[in-house]
Parts: structure tokens; C-alpha cells; sequence
């Protein structure tokens, strides 16, 4: 999950009601403002306009475009603007009007998380790219109006709010995640094997030798491949924890999603740890070659989504035991 809360300040030389209703028409952006590739009416709401939702797809400067469906919560004409985000953004855009010695002024508050799983993967290092393509698109936004309008733009400025408070890793969360899912991929991947004809128990361990050489090194490698605790002890220590390191990185990606779209990111996450793991791992612990397969694949992927759904599961437990303590 990325958050960004933008805000965009446009200042205009006209009176306050023609901006604004130019706003409230957002079905008709896309013949003015450029970057606003399509809006469409999915619900009629009101005839106030309250409970309208509408489809609007953008494409700025960026290879990429955002589609998102607007609920609108709030309209006091012709001074405040407001509708709840979902879809590749989820959150709230803010419209507020005010006119002075002339001057329309128009504060657009855009405060909304990312979705799409590849976005928040690239925050850390691309997260001023995807501002400064809303900022653009805003200049745009501001230039347009006023040519539309036929009025003078006196100041269009746009920055970054002061972050809100983030919402805290769920550590119960995690461990009880990290810890089922490490389970059952173990499980779907014996079933797996066995389903392919081959031997769950020697399949077992060797994978439990191939974990295990990470910490106790390489000689624990060449056969004969027999039972031994201290290998599989070792091996089980190292499971869990990345089992518990995944699961924390997956809830910072996923803890704001709905489950569905946890489980399905989740899925997503762990085929990317499989490339990572078998494509990359390898190349410091290169006997995990021997486990490159579509077996192991679907095991991470397996792992992903139990992950993602125990978590999801596990902080509504957790939070209907709260509810019960207060009542």
C-alpha cells in the first residue's frame, strides 16, 4: 500500500458558480480536460446528485493508465465536492470553492492508496514520479478550465499534504499468516508430488536438506538422503522464518485491500518470490536449482494466498473480539 495525499490549488480571474458547475459536469472533462480519457455514468444517484457514481479513466505522462469508479458522498452548490474512490485508487477527493475580491479559488484534495500490486511494489523508488503525474495532470486540469471558461488563470500550484497516520503493521497479523501459510504450501506441495508420481517423503527431504544448508552449509548435501533431526530442524527454522518475513512484507503490500483482492495479490506475490527465490536466491545458494519446478512454483503461490486470507481473516477475529470487550 502506497498513500498520497495531493493537493492542487487553482486560482481563477471569474465568478465562483461556472467553475464549479463545470466540475460537478465531469462527465464532460474528457472533451476538455486532456488526460481524462473516458468518464462514465454507472449509477444516476440522486437528484441532488448524491449517491451518483461514475467510471473515469486517466492516462498522464506515465506509460500507465488509472481506472476508478467516484461515489459522490457530498454537494453543497456551488462550494463543496466530495466522493469516495475505489478501484486502482481507493480513498477521497475533496473539491472546496471560494471567491474573493474576484477570485475563484479551488482547493482539490486527492487522498488515496494505490492497489495495483505493481504500484505499490514501485512506491519506494517511483513514488515522486507517480505524484508529479497527478501534478500534471492538475496543471493541465487548470489550464484547460481556463481556456473553457474564457477567464484568466492567476495561480495553479500543487503539492504533497502532510502525511496522515499510517495504519500499523498487525503483528498478530503476520504471525499467524506466516506461520499457516508456511503449513499448508508445505502441504500442497507433498500433495503435489504425489499427484505427479513421485515420492513425498524423499521429495521432503531433500527440500529439508536444501533449506538446511543455508545456515549449516553445503556438506549437508550429497546422499545418503536419510532422516535427520538436526537437518530438519535447521530446515524448519529457516522455513518459518521467511514464512514469517514474506507474510510481513505481503501485509505492508495488502493490509489495505478488501480479501479478495488480498488473496489475489497474494497469489501474485508469491509467483514474483518464486522468480526471485529460483532465479535470484540461486545464485548465492545455488543447489536450489534442483527445486526449480512448477511444483515449487505453485507451492508460493498457494503460500501467497493462504497468507493474504488468514490475515484477513485473522484481524476480523481480532477485531470483533475488541467490539465484544467495549460492549
Amino acid at each position: 500500500m502506497a498513500e498520497y495525499r495531493l493537493l492542487a490549488t487553482w486560482r481563477f480571474a471569474v465568478p465562483m458558480q461556472p467553475v464549479f458547475d463545470a466540475i460537478v459536469d465531469s462527465l464532460q472533462w474528457p472533451a476538455w480536460w486532456p488526460g481524462a480519457d473516458a468518464v462514465e455514468q454507472r449509477v444516476e444517484g440522486r437528484p441532488d446528485g448524491i449517491g451518483s457514481v461514475r467510471h473515469y479513466t486517466w492516462k498522464g505522462r506515465l506509460p500507465y493508465r488509472l481506472r476508478f469508479d467516484a461515489l459522490t458522498t457530498r454537494i453543497v452548490s456551488p462550494e463543496f465536492l466530495e466522493a469516495s474512490i475505489s478501484g486502482d485508487l481507493e480513498g477521497v477527493g475533496r473539491w472546496t470553492f471560494s471567491h474573493q475580491a474576484g477570485i475563484t479559488t479551488v482547493h482539490y484534495e486527492w487522498h488515496v492508496h494505490t492497489t495495483k500490486l505493481w504500484m505499490n511494489l514501485a512506491a519506494p523508488a517511483a513514488r515522486r514520479l507517480f505524484a508529479s503525474n497527478h501534478h500534471a495532470l492538475m496543471q493541465q486540469g487548470a489550464d484547460a478550465l481556463a481556456h473553457r471558461l474564457g477567464a484568466r488563470l492567476v495561480e495553479s500550484v500543487c503539492h504533497e499534504l502532510p502525511a496522515a497516520r499510517h495504519a500499523k503493521m498487525h503483528w498478530p497479523a503476520v504471525a499467524v499468516s506466516g506461520a499457516a501459510a508456511g503449513i499448508v504450501a508445505t502441504i500442497a506441495q507433498v500433495i503435489l508430488w504425489w499427484l505427479a508420481g513421485l515420492s513425498p517423503f524423499n521429495m521432503l527431504l531433500r527440500d529439508t536438506r536444501l533449506a538446511a544448508a543455508i545456515v549449516l552449509g553445503p556438506a549437508v548435501l550429497p546422499p545418503p538422503v536419510a532422516l535427520d533431526w538436526g537437518i530438519m530442524l535447521a530446515a524448519t527454522l529457516v522455513h518459518f522464518t521467511l514464512s514469517l518475513a514474506y507474510a510481513a512484507l505481503l501485509e505492508a503490500l495488502t493490509m489495505h485491500l478488501n480479501q479478495a483482492r488480498a488473496i489475489v495479490a497474494g497469489c501474485l506475490f508469491g509467483l514474483m518470490l518464486f522468480g526471485i527465490n529460483m532465479y535470484g536466491f540461486t545464485a548465492l545458494f545455488p543447489w536450489f536449482e534442483a527445486s526449480k519446478d512448477w511444483i515449487t512454483a505453485a507451492a508460493h503461490a498457494v503460500f501467497g494466498m493462504t497468507a493474504a486470507a488468514t490475515s484477513s481473516l485473522w484481524k476480523a477475529y481480532a477485531a470483533t473480539l475488541r467490539q465484544r470487550q467495549v460492549v
